[in-house]
């Protein structure tokens, strides 16, 4: 009786991290005061049409026209939703697909900016999908157009990494990065790398690039610039910058050595 209760339980603690990954989804967006928001959310499967229905485009038409305030603008003929190919690591396909607004042939050649949706979807089983992120642009906050989603070959890991630039002076980019595994990806943890920076740093001193702008997956590095805390202008009190260098070891980013940097940024 008691191996049975073993194994049992081993076999739940086996299934945690999976269903933990599974079913969270990365979600950014506006705040409205200038800045960005990361949360986790639940997130559930669908068959890759759900992306194309009115369903989707409607709940896309909510959220960008203030709950449909003006009638007129809340019709799915507003909307246009694309979709690109970014890999199929273990046989299952990982797609992009943005939601958007449709804009006129005069306007597409201006190229403004203009609210889009961004989503990740991973296929969970044949024909099945799960949104493991959405980015919720808003006010023009990132940039256009959405940036590609990518695999990358990081020695025997594959990484999943969406790097989306954005129109504010005080956070270049937003991020997020995933060991895609057999059951499918985990996001990938640079919490080591993070505590192995603020160990470096000097009294009165922060590191101010965001980890989407300072990891290089080709070189396993993290740079990152360094000022005093509370500078007299944008420009002023850099110093010294701390470089991390790391490997990936399950879905973690374990930092090997670090040092320090005379370069300054641009």
């Amino acid at each position: 009786m008691q191996s049975i209760s073993v194994t049992a339980l081993l076999a739940f603690a086996m299934c945690i991290p999976q269903l933990a990954t599974q079913t969270q989804r990365v979600e950014m967006g506006w705040t409205g005061d200038g800045g960005g928001s990361e949360t986790r959310t639940q997130s559930s499967d669908h068959p890759l049409q759900y992306y194309f229905s009115t369903r989707w485009k409607m709940q896309f038409l909510r959220a960008e026209t203030d709950n449909c305030a003006v009638k007129s603008m809340c019709d799915e003929n507003h909307v246009e939703v694309s979709q690109k190919e970014i890999g199929a690591p273990f046989g299952k396909r990982i797609v992009q697909i943005v939601c958007t607004t449709r804009m006129s042939q005069e306007d597409v050649k201006e190229n403004p900016p203009r609210p889009y949706w961004k989503s990740i979807v991973v296929e969970t089983a044949p024909g099945i999908y799960r949104e493991i992120f959405r980015l919720k642009n808003e006010a023009g906050y990132w940039a256009w157009p959405p940036s590609k989603a990518v695999l990358i070959d990081v020695g025997d890991a594959k990484v999943l990494t969406t790097n989306d630039s954005t129109t504010s002076r005080d956070e270049w980019c937003t991020g997020a990065f995933w060991v895609v595994q057999e059951s499918g990806p985990v996001l990938l943890d640079f919490s080591a790398i993070e505590a192995a920076i603020k160990q470096t740093l000097p009294a009165g001193r922060q590191a101010i690039t965001p980890i989407c702008g300072a990891v290089d997956f080709q070189k396993l590095e993290v740079r990152v610039a360094v000022q005093k805390i509370g500078p007299e202008c944008r420009t002023c009190g850099y110093g010294d910058g701390v470089i991390v260098k790391f490997e990936v070891e399950g879905s973690r980013a374990v930092p090997l050595s670090v040092s320090v940097s005379t370069e300054k940024p641009d």
